[in-house]
């Protein structure tokens, strides 16, 4: 479906749930979820800017910056490692 291929989803489907009935309400039901999702999945910013467009973002990778950092000083993933 993401490539536009939405007669050939729509049969896989039917074979998957309804032995090729386009028209059972499992298939069309199913059908339906999956398309709202990707066009809610197309409507998006999933590119890399968005995550610092937004200032609570940039915090969050900041902290996850110097969480690894303190993690790899302190020794802590070696103590891990060698631990058990």
């Amino acid at each position: 479906m993401i490539k536009g291929r939405h007669d050939e989803a729509l049969h896989t489907l039917a074979r998957l749930h309804a032995r090729g009935n386009v028209n059972d309400p499992v298939v069309v039901g199913e059908f339906t979820a999956i398309k709202a999702q990707l066009e809610e999945a197309g409507a998006l910013d999933d590119s890399w800017a968005a995550i610092y467009k937004d200032t609570v973002n940039v915090r969050k990778v900041f902290f996850g910056i110097i969480l690894q950092f303190s993690v790899q000083m302190t020794g802590v993933s070696a103590i891990q490692y060698y631990a058990g």
